[in-house]
């Protein structure tokens, strides 16, 4: 670096004046570095927006292409309806049902033979142990340890077993059941939290030391009213007699919950479909779609405020924070009005929601209009509006041509696949994201040591360069100026001592 002189001979504010000299040839860094900026801004617009459509394309239309999301479907009960419960969960295939129960599931018990008696008349739950004991319960160790009370015994075999236990103070006893119904399946185990666990009749003890057997009064063999085995369900499904281990179960897509035994009439059950909940869904549909649709006309159609260019340091040295904050918000503002890619989105949305479906059905059900979906006028940039009316009379009439709208992949007469709206929409905009991403690249890139090989990376890579190179010219250019003052103050100095020299030797002094 150049030694740098005062102007302490020529009396010139010479850093003052070297900085003038240097910032006139400023300017075009400036604007270099007010480019890169716009870049960044614009990348990160782009990564906000890519986050909304991914999560609409992900979150929402994922769901609204496929048929199971209009498979709603309900169950009416019927006859004796007091034995039976039913809702339909998603897909309900097969016909009605009729269905009579004969016996209820029921889980293993068994219990104290005689009162607990443990501190002269009352059992004291908070007993301290004096002793560790080990046990097993179902197969399942248990540690009671020295210290813990018999309340946390209890609660210890509840939460580490298939067997909840409980003190009974009217009968002065403790009480197992078994936490799942039913008899032995034919493997004869069950799972739970993905443990394989094996399914018992009875419940087994294995009580080595004694503990159960002398504290809680339980007998290690099942014997006389203390303990009862489980048992299946007892159920006749359209005609056919059958058992199952849990009183809830499935059948067709219908969820069956056994209440009590009939009391001589069948239940009926009776398969419908659920128009309110497939209306809900295309509800949703037109709602979600009117969001994203609004999030990317407001990006498109944002102001752009070209006056107000991204603010060099020097300029924020004179501005409050507020001031600033004004500035950035309009000169970030419009950054991707009228972009390519998401025009391209939003007219490949539109397109969708007018083209014509390959629905297989023979009646008029082939476009949304045609089930009451419509877009607004010009000026509300394709919004749509549902007539929920007109979407009612479709379901009543074609359930299957309102589903297949969104979700078909069937092929048409020519053999070229015509696939649902939302499918369609779901394919396009993966498209537009991977025109996203090769422009604006991936946040890790900009950390790594490899040049970001985007459109906008590329070109900010090339800014900073440029920048870079500025700034160097602009250090030799500084250093070139201090140079010269350095070598002027040099000469005024020779010439002062000169002159000093010669005034003194003329003098005679």
């Amino acid at each position: 670096m150049v030694q740098r002189v005062s102007g302490l001979v020529s009396g010139m504010d010479i850093d003052s004046i070297v900085a003038k000299m240097v910032q006139a040839q400023r300017a075009p860094i400036d604007k270099m570095a007010q480019q890169k900026q716009i870049l960044q801004w614009q990348r990160e617009s782009f990564r906000d927006l890519n986050t909304k459509i991914l999560d609409f394309r992900n979150s929402k239309l994922s769901n609204y292409r496929l048929a199971s999301t209009y498979a709603a479907s309900k169950v009416s009960v019927g006859g004796d309806s007091s034995a039976i419960s039913a809702k339909a969960n998603g897909t309900v295939t097969g016909t009605n049902m009729t269905i009579s129960v004969g016996a209820l599931a029921t889980a293993a018990t068994n219990s104290s033979t005689g009162s607990i008696d443990l501190t002269g008349g009352a059992f004291d739950a908070q007993g301290k142990l004096t002793q560790d004991y080990t046990f097993k319960i179902n197969g399942k160790e248990v540690t009671a340890k020295l210290g813990d009370s018999l309340d946390t015994v209890m609660a210890t075999i509840s939460k580490n077993t298939d067997v909840s236990a409980f003190y009974d103070s009217q009968t002065q006893k403790v009480s197992f059941i078994a936490k799942n119904t039913g008899l032995l399946t034919s493997e004869g185990q069950y799972e739970v939290d993905g443990i394989t666990l094996k399914r018992f009749k009875q419940i087994q003890f294995e009580d080595p030391s004694n503990f159960l057997s002398t504290v809680f009064k339980v007998a290690t063999m099942p014997e006389g009213n203390a303990a009862t085995a489980a048992a299946d369900a007892q159920v006749t499904i359209n005609g056919l007699t059958t058992s199952r281990s849990s009183n809830t179960f499935t059948v067709n897509g219908v969820e069956i919950t056994l209440l009590k035994p009939s009391s001589g009439s069948p239940s009926t059950l009776t398969m419908s479909q659920d128009a309110d909940k497939l209306v809900e869904t295309v509800k949703s549909f037109v709602n979600d779609y009117n969001d994203i649709l609004k999030t990317l006309t407001g990006t498109l159609n944002e102001t752009r405020y070209r006056d107000y260019q991204p603010l060099t340091d020097d300029q924020k040295k004179d501005m409050t924070e507020s001031q600033i904050e004004q500035w950035e918000k309009k000169a970030k503002s419009g950054l991707l009005h009228n972009d390519s890619i998401l025009s391209g989105a939003v007219q490949n949305m539109r397109n969708s929601i007018i083209s014509t479906v390959n629905t297989g059905s023979i009646g008029p059900y082939q476009t949304l209009s045609s089930i009451g979906i419509t877009t607004g006028t010009y000026l509300e940039n394709g919004k749509l509006y549902l007539d929920e009316a007109k979407l009612r009379k479709a379901i009543e009439a074609d359930p299957d041509a309102v589903k297949n709208l969104f979700t078909p992949k069937a092929e048409s007469a020519d053999g070229k696949k015509k696939l649902g709206v939302a499918e369609q929409m779901y394919q396009n905009l993966n498209t537009v994201q991977k025109s996203i991403m090769t422009k604006i690249g991936y946040s890790s890139m900009e950390d790594s040591s490899s040049q970001d090989q985007s459109i906008i990376g590329k070109q900010i890579y090339s800014l900073t360069k440029q920048i870079k190179d500025g700034e160097d010219h602009l250090n030799d250019l500084q250093d070139r100026y201090y140079s010269q003052f350095t070598a002027m103050e040099t000469a005024m100095n020779n010439y002062n001592s000169q002159s000093a020299y010669l005034t003194n030797a003329f003098s005679g002094k």
